[in-house]
């Protein structure tokens, strides 16, 4: 689906660098080399992610001038991925554990989307205290509307 909007500035910015300092295949060590930027959309915040990349230079070594990205990158969010893995977690949650249907998913997500405040999830509730389940409001809703519908027919 494409979007329709603009994506939302960054809230928050974070620099990831690499932990190891050396090299897995010779053991020399890892130069920085360059810069990635990417933007990643979680539950809480859009973050502006700066990851620090490192290669090898020695030109012996099976890794030269391989790139060898932060580490931590991976528990952010899949690569070439808009949105955090905590996101796709909680779209399982719901459309697997909690049996919701791809289009209550996507309005229930939407506040996130549109991100009218940092945290912010539109009057939803946080999945987190439990107060309220993704959807729910919404299946009340469709509930009003079908008994709506039978007193008009």
């Amino acid at each position: 689906m494409a979007r329709t909007t603009p994506r939302p500035p960054p809230t928050q910015a974070l620099v990831l660098s690499c932990l190891n300092q050396r090299c897995p295949a010779c053991g020399g060590p890892l130069w920085f080399a360059y810069e990635n930027e990417r933007t990643v959309t979680s539950l809480e915040a859009v973050l502006a992610v700066t990851l620090q990349v490192r290669r090898c230079v020695n030109p012996a070594c099976a890794w030269y001038h391989r790139p060898y990205r932060p580490e931590a990158e991976g528990r952010l969010a899949l690569p070439h991925h808009e949105f955090g893995s905590d996101v796709i977690a909680w779209i399982g949650a719901g459309r697997y554990q909690g049996h919701e249907t791809a289009a209550i998913l996507i309005l229930a997500f939407s506040p996130v989307l549109d991100y009218e405040g940092a945290g912010s999830r539109g009057g939803e509730g946080s999945s987190r205290t439990g107060t309220t389940r993704p959807g729910s409001k919404l299946r009340s809703m469709n509930v009003i509307k079908s008994s709506q519908l039978s007193k008009h027919r």
